[in-house]
């Protein structure tokens, strides 16, 4: 499944929504969003991709906290959340994205092609 970008980013959003992360400056941990999206149906270096894209974006602030890394909300994030931003063909987007990643979360994941599962069997084998 192609899954849009805006979706992706749209992801890390609803983890922040999900954990009442809606204030200027609400922090979430990055291993916490990591750990959320997992459950996502989504691959794990679209994470990262969406991270970057929403930090540039102006939307989340990446730092550190006593070498821990956390994604902070901006002013430009928490008027995300509120939708403020939102014109009739964001709107529709967003529709676009909600029903991508229900589908995404409810998909099963794709057998391994025969030469790998060949590969992974070695492997456990081989332990």
């Amino acid at each position: 499944m192609n899954v849009s970008e805006s979706a992706k980013e749209a992801a890390v959003i609803a983890i922040f929504r999900r954990n009442h992360v809606t204030r200027e400056y609400g922090r979430m941990l990055l291993s916490d969003i990591s750990s959320e999206w997992a459950s996502s149906g989504l691959r794990d270096g679209d994470l990262a991709n969406a991270v970057v894209e929403l930090i540039q974006s102006g939307i989340l602030i990446h730092d550190e906290i006593d070498g821990v890394g956390v994604l902070e909300l901006t002013p430009v994030g928490v008027a995300y959340l509120a939708g403020t931003r939102l014109g009739p063909s964001e709107v529709a987007e967003e529709v676009k994205n909600m029903i991508t990643l229900n589908r995404t979360r409810r998909r099963k994941p794709a057998p391994l092609p025969a030469v790998l599962a060949r590969r992974s069997g070695d492997a456990s084998q081989a332990r």
